[in-house]
């Protein structure tokens, strides 16, 4: 059974942007997590992933957003504790919902 678009993106955060994952990765290879992560969910939900690319430009304009504060939550990491972090948020929600528009804009 496919999960839904919010399922598969909050498993996505969990899975490769929890707070133990993310230092790996943040400051030097986000754009390539990035593209990997849009691929992952077009690959996941097909032409569903545009949900996914809505959701995350949604959030990349509203921090209070009640999905991103359940990612903020379940990764455990406060993606806007500091305006670094939430640039990085921004520049990782554009890059992935820009690679998803392009996997399915076909």
């Amino acid at each position: 059974m496919t999960p839904t678009p919010q399922d598969a993106l909050l498993n996505e955060f969990i899975s490769y942007y929890n707070s133990d994952e993310l230092e790996l990765f943040i400051h030097d290879n986000l754009e390539e997590q990035a593209d990997e992560s849009a691929e992952r969910m077009v690959h996941i939900l097909g032409d569903r992933a545009v949900e996914v690319a809505s959701l995350m430009r949604e959030m990349a304009a509203d921090p209070a957003h009640p999905f991103y504060r359940t990612i903020c939550k379940r990764t455990m990491y406060d993606w806007d504790e500091d305006q670094d972090s939430w640039a990085k948020f921004q520049q990782l929600a554009q890059r992935v919902s820009d690679g998803i528009t392009k996997a399915t804009s076909g």
